[in-house]
């Protein structure tokens, strides 16, 4: 119960340090802080508690958000499976670059996944999309994943 109770308080506190950051930076800088914590979960923890991290985190990302309810739940499901394919075949715990290739996957298939929701039925170019707005979330993302990692590998061994 107080894993659970610490992983919803950690998505509270990513979804908050999130929106305050698009708010400084705008939506281009922005790096996908809770999909990088529900990555670091899927990297260390069992099935359940990543599980739970993606549909608390989808419901508390539309709190924080404007969107269509349930879009972010399913994108973040989706990434679920998908590091759970990673973390089966590619991932190697030992390996940085391994870490950053997951990483770096399941980030661009859940922008992907937002893509097809969000933007589908509107006129919007996937390659202007993908050059303004999801390579640069990308790469922020990957930039600040060592230090994201760091701090989170002395949380769990503690």
């Amino acid at each position: 119960m107080k894993k659970y109770l610490l992983i919803t308080g950690l998505i509270v506190l990513f979804c908050a340090i999130e929106s305050a950051l698009f708010n400084v930076f705008s939506e281009w800088v922005v790096p996908n802080l809770l999909l990088m914590f529900i990555i670091l979960l899927g990297l260390f923890f069992d099935l359940k508690y990543i599980i739970f991290s993606a549909i608390i985190g989808g419901l508390i990302k539309y709190s924080f958000s404007s969107s269509v309810i349930g879009v972010n739940m399913v994108a973040f499901l989706s990434s679920v499976f998908i590091l759970f394919l990673l973390r089966k075949y590619v991932y190697h715990p030992h390996s940085g670059l391994s870490r950053i290739f997951v990483l770096a996957a399941v980030l661009t298939a859940n922008e992907f996944i937002h893509f097809v929701f969000y933007y589908s039925a509107k006129d919007i170019v996937f390659a202007e999309s993908f050059k303004f707005v999801i390579l640069p979330q990308i790469i922020s993302s990957i930039m600040l994943y060592p230090a994201v990692f760091y701090i989170f590998k002395k949380c769990v061994l503690r």
